[in-house]
């Protein structure tokens, strides 16, 4: 669903990219252990809110642009500053970060009172090519 969203208007529509990526030197959002320094982050984020929060899901607060819900521009703007902080910290050190991976809730909760919601999945961003083990492969 997302890759149909983000090919609309590009010629060829979306594509499956098969690769072996080394997660050696990967930020692990998932694992919890840099959340505080996320909601460090956050709360010295200082810009315009452009962004709609999960309770426009279920507060439908006269939301008239469905299509902004899922636009996460301060999360974005965050994050790209935790990894470029945490990124400068592990190279003073001499390491590295290569990839992000993380949790993303999306879609609509499975029943009412779920937790587990319709679209969520684990993302992975590749910030160095040298993550990449194997060459790409396109599989659709």
């Amino acid at each position: 669903m997302t890759a149909g969203r983000a090919s609309r208007g590009n010629e060829g529509g979306p594509a499956v990219l098969a690769v072996d990526i080394d997660l050696s030197r990967c930020l692990d959002l998932a694992s919890g252990a840099y959340w505080s320094f996320v909601k460090q982050a956050a709360n010295q984020y200082r810009a315009p809110k452009r962004q709609l929060g999960p309770l426009s899901i279920y507060l439908d607060a006269g939301i008239s642009n469905k299509v902004a819900l899922g636009r996460n521009f301060e999360d974005c703007d965050i994050m790209n500053a935790v990894v470029e902080s945490l990124k400068r910290r592990m190279q003073s050190l001499g390491g590295d970060i290569t990839t992000v991976r993380s949790a993303f809730i999306e879609g609509t909760p499975m029943h009412e009172t779920s937790w587990l919601f319709s679209n969520s999945c684990i993302m992975l961003s590749v910030l160095e090519k040298k993550a990449f083990v194997s060459a790409f492969e396109q599989v659709m």
